[in-house]
C-alpha cells in the first residue's frame, strides 16, 4: 500500500511541474475540432456504424460461447 501511495504523489508532483510547460504543447497539437472517425478515414457514416454493429456482436457472441467455459468457477 505504502509504495502505491507513493507513486501517486510522485505522479502528482511530476504532473504539477510539469504541467505549465507541457499542456500548451499538447492542447495546439492535439486540438482539431470535432472530428468523427468516419471522417478520419474518410469513409461513409453507415459503413462505420455497420462495422461496429459487426464487431460488437461478434464479441457478445464469442463471450456467450466461451463463457460457458467458466461457470463450474462461477457457482461455486
Amino acid at each position: 500500500m505504502i509504495p502505491g501511495l507513493l507513486g501517486f504523489l510522485t505522479g502528482a508532483l511530476i504532473y504539477g511541474a510539469t504541467y505549465q510547460s507541457v499542456f500548451p504543447a499538447i492542447s495546439a497539437f492535439a486540438n482539431v475540432g470535432s472530428t468523427i472517425l468516419p471522417t478520419v478515414f474518410d469513409v461513409n457514416l453507415w459503413l462505420t456504424v455497420l462495422l461496429f454493429v459487426v464487431i460488437t456482436l461478434t464479441l457478445f457472441y464469442f463471450l456467450e460461447r466461451h463463457g460457458e467455459l467458466r461457470k463450474d468457477k462461477a457457482n461455486s
